[in-house]
């Protein structure tokens, strides 16, 4: 029986990293980023779709080294955020975000001070697809302006956005597995300062949950990308 598990198993990766470029990518690179030294970075990326196929490996190999360098900060000028679907509105800092992200992908390691992560939501695995929806376009609203004082500098940054169609899978330690099956929106900055391969020239600003699609599995809990991220706050 176990051995007809792992070859049904062995058959779903298979053809999940079949079928698309974009599939593969997730099956195959966190692999060859593994083997890599453990204080190690990827190479900084050179599109918005590259940095968020790099947001995509963070999660693949629960890296919290890599998913800390993403995104854009206070110091920058272009302070992130992430904006939950339910309560509508709702939203969190990078402190905040980084935090929630420290006890889901090290929850063996709380910080001082913190209660302990339940060891039922310890995870095992995540696999991850993101799909892009659209093209990438400037959001012109979120510079700088009369209307908008305290927005981004637009000699410094240009801000871009994109819809990404997310599949992510929790293998947890308990009872209850999670799944993510929804959209999302990634607001991105490029450093108009910075040359091309330059670290940090494109920082993810804003991320928003932009809900649920129906679930395809039974046998799991169906939950929003916000959702699952408030568990472990």
């Amino acid at each position: 029986m176990r051995f007809a598990r792992l070859q049904t198993l062995y058959g779903v990766l298979s053809v999940v990293c079949l079928a698309g470029v974009l599939v593969v990518a997730s099956c195959v690179q966190p692999t060859e980023k593994l083997g890599c030294q453990p204080n190690c970075q990827p190479d900084p990326p050179t599109t918005p779709n590259g940095l968020i196929g790099q947001l995509r490996d963070a999660y693949q190999t629960r890296n919290y080294d890599w998913f800390s360098n993403l995104f854009s900060t206070a110091a920058d000028s272009a302070p992130y955020f992430f904006f939950l679907n339910e309560p509508q509105g709702d939203n969190w800092d990078l402190t905040e975000e980084l935090r929630i992200h420290r006890r889901m992908f090290k929850p063996e390691d709380p910080l001082p001070g913190e209660f302990p992560v339940p060891e039922d939501l310890w995870l095992v695995s995540i696999d991850i697809q993101l799909e892009p929806q659209t093209e990438w376009t400037e959001r012109a609203d979120l510079y700088s302006s009369d209307v908008n004082p305290n927005g981004l500098d637009p000699a410094h940054w240009r801000a871009t956005e994109a819809q990404y169609h997310a599949y992510v899978f929790f293998k947890t330690k308990g009872e209850t597995d999670y799944q993510v099956n929804g959209l999302a929106n990634f607001v991105v900055v490029e450093d108009l300062r910075k040359q091309a391969g330059q670290a940090r020239k494109f920082l993810i600003y804003r991320w928003e949950d932009l809900g649920s699609i129906a679930a395809e599995r039974i046998a799991v809990e169906s939950a929003s990308w916000g959702m699952l991220k408030s568990l472990y706050r």
